[in-house]
């Protein structure tokens, strides 16, 4: 069974702090050791999630050229996610055929926004 994703520690101050961390450095198991040497009270599954949240993000920030930053991505969704382009091209299809007032959302991405009181509010980002 898959790992469930740690979003609220992900989207803490914390959590960034280890993305922000991991994402300098280029090896993902070298990310691995250093950030759990040096943040050795923050359990191991948690090192390893925000070495693979810097992991996705590059992916994405090479795949379509925008920042990574404030998106929690997985694997399947960064893999299954359309383009922008695509994803423009769709809604625009829906809207010629179902008329003005048809809605699209992309629940493709889940961003996280982390507010100055330390909670984390989920919302879709609609490219």
């Amino acid at each position: 069974m898959a790992e469930l994703l740690d979003a609220s520690w992900l989207a803490s101050a914390q959590g960034q702090s280890c993305i922000d961390e991991a994402s300098q450095i280029a090896d993902a198991l070298t990310a691995i050791t250093r950030l759990r040497k040096s943040h050795s009270t923050t359990e191991p599954s948690r090192i390893t999630q925000a070495v693979s949240q810097a992991v996705l993000r590059k992916k994405l920030e090479d795949r379509w050229n925008i920042s990574g930053a404030d998106f929690l991505l997985t694997e399947d969704g960064l893999e299954q996610a359309s383009r922008p382009l695509v994803s423009r091209y769709r809604a625009q299809w829906i809207k010629d055929h179902f008329g003005q007032n048809a809605h699209v959302l992309d629940m493709t991405w889940l961003r996280v926004r982390c507010l100055s009181n330390g909670t984390s509010r989920f919302t879709s980002h609609v490219p």
